[in-house]
């Protein structure tokens, strides 16, 4: 099974994968990027082969560009309405703490704002969402090099005095680019009943798809 990845190295961000989604994502030819980041088409052309690093302004607009490519809203008003979302929604960082939980997942997990945010997931969590981010940080999603995936699974809530909530959920899961140019985990999703589990893992392949970034 994997375990939580605190090494650096494994989770530093891929730019030469990054870079070229920010690109393609917003339509631009690496002269049009260079000259909206202020730097020669020579210098895109040498972070997206892996031959330079941008420098931490230039890795600071990159992620404030994917930033505005999903929300037209300041990161920290999203956070705000993610919180107040009806919805199941969760924001995990790469080490596997718990950042934020909506109205909607405190819900369905049947628990407080204080039993789930600022807790490590496999302290909080059995089931497939422990097995889901060890499977993302295997396949560099904290790195930047994965743009969706959608799942299925079971989800298992153990509270601080060990109860358990257990429910199936449909999910998507998407990177999401935070201040300090941390990658963060993006989880939103629905309670499902077992045969709409069955359903949708039967029509996905696998109780996992995931989609490369670009």
């Amino acid at each position: 099974m994997s375990t939580v990845v605190s090494n650096p190295e494994v989770l530093t961000i891929h730019w030469p994968t990054v870079i070229r989604h920010v690109r393609l994502s917003r339509g631009l030819k690496q002269a049009s990027l260079a000259q909206d980041l202020g730097v020669t088409q020579t210098m895109v052309s040498r972070w997206e082969a892996g031959n330079a690093r941008p420098s931490a302004r230039i890795r600071t607009q990159i992620f404030d560009m994917i930033w505005t490519l999903t929300s037209s809203l300041a990161r920290r008003t999203w956070m705000e309405r993610a919180r107040r979302n009806p919805s199941s929604v969760a924001v995990i960082n790469s080490t596997g703490l718990v950042e934020l939980a909506s109205r909607g997942l405190l819900r369905s997990l049947k628990t407080v704002r204080g039993q789930i945010e600022g807790r490590n997931l496999r302290q909080a969590f059995r089931g497939d969402i422990p097995k889901r981010f060890g499977s993302l940080v295997d396949r560099g999603f904290f790195q930047g090099k994965i743009a969706t995936v959608e799942s299925i699974e079971r989800v298992v809530f153990t509270d601080f005095d060990g109860h358990d909530t257990p429910f199936w959920q449909h999910s998507l899961h998407r990177p999401l680019f935070v201040a300090n140019q941390r990658i963060c985990w993006l989880i939103s999703g629905a309670s499902v009943s077992r045969p709409v589990w069955q359903d949708v893992r039967q029509r996905l392949g696998s109780a996992m798809v995931v989609r490369k970034a670009i």
